[in-house]
């Protein structure tokens, strides 16, 4: 559901997790029309989701609320170390986009560029993401 709203599921997809759903016990009438269409048609895709999801009783996650806690793991992933501060960064850049560059975002864009465009720097820039991924997380976002 999480993949969905935030477009990380395209519609030729969900016939195949509609049939995977059916297999593992999960059943509604939406879900079963689902799993035996083709997946051609992404409207008509994206509505039996939709539906099957209501018809189960699953509540849909607003896209920003999504990304912004995908945010928060990798700013925690960062700080604690177990993610690459550059590695970080960039997960943050691609869902700051997402959420339409909130200014507590745009210094992770800003330290992704300079950590690309300036390798001599990459220690000192490294420090800084670690540091602004404490301060975010500090922030409670």
């Amino acid at each position: 559901m999480r993949e969905f709203v935030v477009g990380g599921l395209y519609p030729e997809g969900l016939p195949m997790v509609a049939a995977e759903a059916l297999t593992r016990g999960v059943d509604s009438s939406a879900l079963r029309e689902l799993a035996g269409c083709d997946g051609s048609d992404a409207r008509e895709v994206q509505d039996l989701y939709l539906a099957a999801m209501e018809e189960l009783g699953l509540e849909i996650p607003d896209a920003d609320e999504v990304l912004w806690e995908r945010v928060r793991v990798l700013a925690g992933r960062i700080a604690d170390g177990s993610i690459a501060p550059y590695e970080g960064v960039l997960g943050i850049v691609r869902h700051g986009g997402g959420l339409g560059w909130p200014g507590e975002l745009a210094v992770f864009d800003y330290l992704a560029n300079l950590y690309a465009e300036f390798p001599a720097q990459r220690g000192e820039l490294a420090g800084q993401i670690v540091s602004e991924a404490r301060g975010l997380l500090a922030e409670g976002k």
